[in-house]
């Protein structure tokens, strides 16, 4: 019996790391797409949006077997438990990847792109964010967990000061409107791709330690 939730336990984590693979690679290549204005890679993006969603899909399917089935105590409970909603947090920032790309499909034939600093500032801390939750997760690292979490209060400093800066820009280029909101659009997703990875770390503090710290932060 134990053997057998072994091997389910391994398979569950195998497809949880292939999801979280696919969804880094997801959000580089939107941030790389968005700095070359490249529509191609953007498209490809969006495609590969239905592999993560059938991922999401058969996590969710080797959960509930799990439960259902195995019927897991102690650090496989948690795991399988945390994996459920990591799984959901993934997902929706594949997701998040996607709505990235479509904005810079509508902004390629911008000339230029306002708040541009502030923008690559978020595109920066957002991916490392993501390598380091999933990295926090899979290998039990507290400390780096604590890290990501503490980061996210500067990632929702940088939006802000995409969003004080974008409207004067607006105002004063009414023409530009729609850019303005793509761009506001694109840091609003970054940074909730911020606020999934450090659900991923308490999630992985959960599962290391056994402590719920959602509602914690100050």
């Amino acid at each position: 019996m134990k053997i057998r939730l072994d091997e389910e336990i391994n398979r569950l984590r195998k497809t949880l790391l292939e999801m979280g693979n696919g969804v880094e690679e997801a959000i580089g290549q939107a941030v790389r797409a968005l700095k070359d204005r490249d529509v191609v890679l953007a498209k490809q993006v969006i495609r590969n949006d239905l592999l993560i969603n059938r991922l999401e899909v058969e996590v969710d399917k080797i959960c509930l077997k799990i439960f259902a089935l195995k019927q897991p105590i102690a650090i496989d409970l948690r795991f399988v438990a945390s994996s459920l909603k990591v799984n959901n947090d993934l997902e929706r920032m594949g997701d998040f990847a996607s709505r990235i790309a479509e904005d810079v499909i509508s902004l390629a034939s911008e000339p230029d792109l306002p708040v541009l600093d502030e923008l690559y500032k978020l595109t920066e801390l957002g991916q490392q964010m993501v390598k380091n939750c999933l990295e926090a997760f899979m290998q039990k690292n507290v400390e780096l967990a604590q890290r990501v979490i503490k980061e996210d209060r500067q990632m929702d400093d940088y939006y802000e000061t995409v969003i004080r800066k974008i409207g004067p820009y607006v105002h004063e280029n009414s023409e530009r409107f729609e850019t303005g909101l793509a761009v506001i659009n694109i840091g609003k997703c970054l940074e909730r791709i911020g606020d999934h990875a450090t659900n991923i770390c308490e999630d992985a503090i959960y599962l290391t330690e056994g402590e719920i710290i959602k509602h914690q932060k100050t």
